[in-house]
C-alpha cells in the first residue's frame, strides 16, 4: 500500500506507532499529515486517509500527486517538487492550494474545487488557468507561467492578484472591486503578423486576443512598423527582429489597484505545429510548412510519413507525449493560439490484432486426430457386431 520506503517508514513511525501494523482506528483519526523535505518520491498510500485535511508535502520528488479521494482535505501544500499532473477533482472542501515552483506542470484543473479561497501557483509552465468556478478566490498567484489570456470576472471576492511575467495582451479586471494588492506587468509575448495580398505583414492586436478592448489601448508604438490606433494594427514592409520588443502600448485594466498594464510586444510571423515521432521504429514525421496567424484554424495532418513502432498501432496525435492530453486524428481541425508540438499517439496490438482468432495452428495438423477418431468409432461399432452376433 506504501510502494515509496521514505514515506512507509514515516507512516509506520509517525501513524502506526511504530509497528507494521496500521490499524483502521488510526487511519480514521489522522487528520494531518506533514512529510516536507522528506525526499519521497511517490506518495501512494495518501488516498487511504480519508479524514485528511492538510497535507505537506512540498519540496519532495514527486511526479504525480492524487489526492482525489481525500475529500475532507482543505489544505494542500505540494510545491518544489516535479509534479506533470495533480489531480484535485474531488476536493470540493479544499480552501488553500499551493502548488508553485513544479516546473514541469503545464495543466491544473481547479473547476472543482468550489471553495478555494487561496491558489498559490507561481514558476510553473501553465499554458491555461479555469478560474471561473472559483468564485471564493481571494488571493491567486500565479506569477511567471505561460498563460496568454486570465480571465477573472467572476473573482468578484479577489483581494490579491498576482499575474506578472506571463504573456498576458490584455487583462479586465473591471469587476474585481475589491481588489487591493496587484502585479500585472507580462513577460514579453509574441504578437503574430499575418502576410496581406501587398506583401506586407500585418499585426492586429484584435486578431491576436479576441479579449482585447481596443478603447482601452493607449500609447501604442512600434520602431519599425506603420501604426493605425483606432484599428489596432502595426504594418511592416519586412518583419523587425523577432527577440527585439517592437511593439509597446500600455493596457487599461478599468481597476485602480491594478492601473494600466505595460506591453512589450515580439512579432513573429506565425505559430507553427511541430509532430513527434514518439518512440517510432521507423518512418519519418509529417512535416508542416504553414505559419498560421493567430486563433486561426489548423488542420492536423495523418501520419504521411508511415511511422512504425513494433507492437503497436498508430492511433492519431496528443498534446502530451504520455497521452494525456488533447487528442486528434487526422483531419481534425483546432484554434492555434500558439506553438504547437503533437505527439504520435500510439496503442498496443492485442495477440489478435486483425480482430480474428489468435490460433494460429495449421488445420491440417488435426487431420491426425480425426482419423484416430474415426478409427476408434468403428473398432467400437466392430465389437458390438461381434457381441451381437455371439449373444454375449
Amino acid at each position: 500500500n506504501f510502494p515509496d520506503d521514505i514515506f512507509r517508514d514515516w507512516v509506520t513511525a509517525n501513524i502506526a506507532g511504530g509497528t507494521t501494523t496500521l490499524t483502521q482506528d488510526k487511519i480514521n483519526t489522522t487528520t494531518s499529515i506533514d512529510v516536507d523535505h522528506k525526499h519521497i518520491a511517490n506518495l501512494k498510500g495518501i488516498e487511504h486517509f480519508t479524514a485528511l485535511t492538510d497535507l505537506e508535502c512540498g519540496v519532495n520528488q514527486l511526479k504525480s500527486l492524487d489526492v482525489s479521494n481525500n475529500k475532507a482535505l482543505t489544505y494542500l501544500y505540494c510545491s518544489n517538487n516535479q509534479l506533470t499532473s495533480l489531480n484535485i477533482n474531488n476536493n470540493t472542501k479544499l480552501t488553500k492550494l499551493l502548488c508553485s515552483y513544479n516546473k514541469n506542470l503545464t495543466n491544473l484543473d481547479v473547476s472543482k474545487d468550489t471553495a478555494l479561497t487561496d491558489l498559490y501557483c507561481n514558476f510553473n509552465q501553465l499554458t491555461s488557468l479555469d478560474v471561473s468556478n472559483n468564485t471564493e478566490l481571494r488571493q491567486l498567484y500565479c506569477l511567471s507561467n505561460k498563460l496568454t489570456d486570465l480571465n477573472v470576472s467572476n473573482n468578484t471576492e479577489l483581494r490579491q492578484l498576482y499575474c506578472s511575467g506571463n504573456q498576458l495582451t490584455s487583462l479586465d479586471l473591471s469587476k474585481n472591486t475589491s481588489l487591493n494588492d496587484c502585479s500585472v506587468s507580462p513577460q514579453t509575448p509574441s504578437l503574430i503578423a499575418a502576410k496581406n495580398a501587398a506583401g506586407n505583414y500585418v499585426v492586429d492586436l484584435k486578431k491576436n486576443d479576441p479579449a482585447i478592448d481596443l478603447s482601452k489601448v493607449s500609447e501604442l508604438a512600434s520602431v519599425n512598423g506603420t501604426v493605425n490606433s483606432a484599428e489596432g494594427t502595426i504594418t511592416y514592409t519586412s518583419l523587425p527582429d523577432a527577440k527585439t520588443a517592437d511593439i509597446t502600448y500600455e493596457y487599461n485594466t478599468d481597476n485602480s489597484a491594478a492601473g494600466k498594464m505595460s506591453v512589450s510586444a515580439t512579432v513573429k510571423e506565425g505559430y507553427g505545429i511541430t509532430y513527434n515521432a514518439n518512440g517510432a521504429d521507423s518512418g519519418s514525421v509529417p512535416k508542416e510548412s504553414t505559419l498560421f496567424p493567430a486563433n486561426e484554424t489548423a488542420t492536423v495532418l495523418g501520419n504521411t510519413g508511415n511511422l512504425v513502432k513494433t507492437g503497436y498501432t498508430f492511433a492519431g496525435w496528443n498534446t502530451e507525449a504520455n497521452g494525456s492530453g488533447t487528442e486528434y486524428k487526422a483531419g481534425s481541425t483546432f484554434t492555434i493560439t500558439n506553438d504547437v508540438t503533437l505527439y504520435a499517439e500510439w496503442t498496443k496490438k492485442s495477440s489478435a490484432s486483425d480482430g480474428g482468432s489468435s490460433d494460429t495452428s495449421d488445420p491440417n495438423d488435426l487431420l491426425p486426430w480425426a482419423a484416430a477418431g474415426v478409427l476408434s468409432l468403428l473398432a467400437i461399432a466392430a465389437l458390438l457386431r461381434r457381441k451381437t452376433s455371439t449373444g454375449k
